[in-house]
């Protein structure tokens, strides 16, 4: 039996990954994109 308390903290956990995560490949998309365009 796990804790409840335990799996509110893992549902937690994996609700701020899937926040982060969308974030931070717009940020890699926009460094990707800023680096090419000075390329050209």
């Amino acid at each position: 039996m796990v804790p409840k308390i335990k799996v509110k903290i893992l549902a937690l956990k994996s609700i701020a990954r899937s926040k982060i995560s969308p974030q931070e490949e717009l940020k890699n998309r926009v460094l990707t994109e800023n680096k090419s365009h000075q390329q050209h």
